[in-house]
């Protein structure tokens, strides 16, 4: 009877069906696309294995070997995990090396070396990896065979193995016994498309492995909704690239598997990916500034807000794509975020064998530290760091926006590197949709009861924010237009985010209900009305104000100067709208904007005012006219 355990529920048909059937007789190879559990069939496979061991008397000596230090102690829980829930016993120490390739190195020196036969420890910080790969190779074939037999492995896992290089094989297969069936028992997990280093695929062949009858391809994404996967994979092959002709990621991706498995659609400008399990999702934000302060800012904003409504903090992971920037990125949320408490980052040295995921910790880190992991928010940060020229870029870009189980935003300054692609790709992908400032995360990933709570302590809140009327309005009457463009402003991010959540909540509370709670919020028009009590603004603005590529703060200070019956600023009389005056400003990309006010009070003591472009003003003219 095969055995079973009490996770095997939360897995795939397909991930239970290759943790089951790998055996050890032979070498064997797992492709799987990103997100498809390979760490986790390697555990489970693993650990099966370790029970149906136990009642043998042989001890065949394993390893578990990955490139990157931080993935060791994830694959090593998960292993104890399922062993433990197969056998109601811990694993026993030392019945299974859970190392990283360097760590192996380092281990077998100290192990294997004698006086006489020494095998010496390659720095990393003196030499490249190809070289370090030499130098070992040239080491342990000098050294007796008795002598390293001692120290050789029944079976290698390899998790990641898109990370080594052919010669770094050659160094575990040197490490490795050859098993009575006459091969090595080498068990393969790998992912081309997340190949970080850029490595060449290893000749199987002059390294003497067959995988010929033992491969599988794992073809289904179970962590990312396909939004996610669809922006990440169009820019990993550069869809929408800048530059003409095919990137060298195409190879990564292995394009000729996804076709022949109809895993692909390529018959539009970008293409659509058809291996993720969960086929809808909250479409991807892709947001660009000028400055770095604005998006430290931004970020600090958006985790606290996640932070207060009741996302885990284990559950928000920051991806920089190098070391200095992450900690860039570190010391600003120390800065600016209310809400943090704590971080784990995996990228330094200190941290770098503890879990990248931690209960109560925000993770910030680089796409190689964690490698593996997930979260159910993912923000990329520093994005136009990620260079378009660069294979290895893409393949980061591509490993750092899969992390994301539920929620992804990608940000940078410009529209500069991978940024500008990843815009221009969401723009094919989802023509029409507006850039969300910020969804409501936080519902997809509690319980029913626990979002009701939420619900009613914003309601609670915008209750209070009606108390702030009179306070506003005095800093209007005082002509203090700054700070009252500012809170606008701010209110107006507030307003794009409740709209979102609500359109969610019909997702998972009944329609009345969402209605209800939709008739509180109303929109934001209504928010500015509160703010701005002397005016009434017309429904038509909100297409200007809901504009992600507008930036309406030149309105909002018009709108003060408006709303407390000082004009400071020309204005121009509308011919065809009697009693209407027209104030222009700066939309941020010229000066487009159009302010539409009554020039007398109406008779409930209001003035209507209409938010415009130049390009509707001849449409919107007419609206106006149809007031008078």
């Amino acid at each position: 009877m095969t055995p079973t355990t009490s996770f095997d529920e939360a897995l795939s048909a397909e991930q239970l069906k290759i943790a089951r059937t790998v055996v050890w007789d032979h070498p064997h190879q797992i492709r799987g696309v990103a997100g498809s559990g390979k760490t986790t069939v390697l555990a489970r496979n693993l650990a099966q294995r370790l029970y149906e061991l136990d009642s043998q008397h042989h001890r065949p000596h394993i390893a578990v070997v990955c490139y990157n230090r931080c993935l060791k102690p994830l694959i090593e829980e998960r292993t104890r995990q399922f062993y433990f829930d197969l056998s109601a016993r811990e694993l026993a120490p030392g019945r299974v090396l859970f190392t990283h390739f360097n760590g192996l190195l380092h281990h077998l020196c100290r192990s294997s070396s004698t006086p006489a036969n020494p095998l010496s420890y390659v720095s990393t910080k003196a030499s490249t990896s190809e070289q370090r790969a030499l130098e070992y190779l040239q080491q342990i074939q000098r050294l007796p065979a008795l002598q390293m037999n001692a120290h050789r492995f029944d079976t290698i896992y390899v998790d990641e193995g898109q990370d080594f290089s052919e010669n770094e094989f050659r160094v575990l297969l040197q490490l490795m016994l050859v098993s009575p069936a006459g091969a090595r028992n080498l068990i393969l997990f790998y992912d081309n498309a997340q190949n970080l280093y850029a490595r060449k695929a290893p000749n199987w062949s002059s390294l003497g492995i067959s995988f010929v009858g033992r491969s599988d391809v794992m073809k289904t994404c179970v962590r990312n909704p396909a939004p996610v996967l669809d922006v990440a994979f169009n820019v990993l092959v550069g869809r929408q690239s800048a530059t003409k002709g095919p990137t060298n990621t195409l190879q990564f991706a292995d394009m000729g598997t996804l076709r022949t498995n109809g895993l692909i659609d390529e018959t539009g400008p970008v293409i659509r990916t058809r291996f993720a399990q969960r086929t809808t999702g909250a479409t991807p934000e892709v947001s660009s500034f000028t400055q770095s302060v604005d998006e430290q800012n931004w970020l600090a904003r958006h985790i606290d807000h996640l932070l207060a409504h009741g996302t885990p903090a284990e559950e928000i992971l920051v991806i920089a794509p190098k070391h200095a920037t992450a900690e860039r990125f570190t010391q600003a949320l120390r800065t600016m975020s209310r809400q943090v408490q704590k971080f784990a980052l995996p990228h330094q040295h200190a941290e770098k064998d503890l879990s990248a995921k931690r209960p109560g910790y925000l993770t910030v880190s680089t796409p190689e530290s964690v490698k593996g992991y997930d979260a159910a928010v993912v923000f990329v940060v520093a994005s136009h760091e990620f260079t378009n020229a660069e294979a290895k870029d893409r393949a980061a870009f591509y490993v750092a926006c899969t992390r994301s189980k539920e929620q992804l935003f990608i940000s940078g300054i410009g529209g500069m590197g991978l940024l500008g692609e990843a815009q221009r790709v969401r723009g094919h992908l989802y023509p029409g949709v507006p850039e969300l400032t910020l969804p409501p995360l936080v519902l997809t990933l509690l319980e029913t009861e626990r979002m009701e709570r939420v619900l009613s302590q914003e309601i609670s809140e915008l209750e209070l924010q009606k108390h702030e009327k009179e306070k506003l309005e005095m800093q209007a009457n005082c002509h203090d237009f700054d700070k009252l463009a500012t809170q606008l402003q701010e209110q107006a991010e507030f307003d794009r985010r409740e709209i979102s959540r609500l359109r969610d909540i019909v997702e998972y509370q009944d329609l009345e209900k969402a209605e209800k709670i939709e008739g509180v919020f109303a929109q934001p028009i209504a928010y500015l009305e509160m703010l701005l009590c002397k005016l009434t603004i017309l429904p038509q603005s909100y297409q200007v104000l809901s504009d992600p590529s507008l930036d309406p703060s030149k309105a909002f200070t018009i709108l003060g100067e408006i709303n407390a019956g000082i004009f400071d600023r020309p204005s121009v009389n509308v011919t065809k709208g009697k009693g209407w005056a027209e104030v222009r400003f700066s939309t941020g990309i010229s000066d487009d904007g159009r302010i539409y006010y009554q020039k007398s009070l109406g008779m409930d003591g209001k003035r209507e005012v209409l938010i415009s472009l130049k390009k509707r003003q001849d449409q919107d003219i007419l609206v106006l006219c149809k007031r008078k």
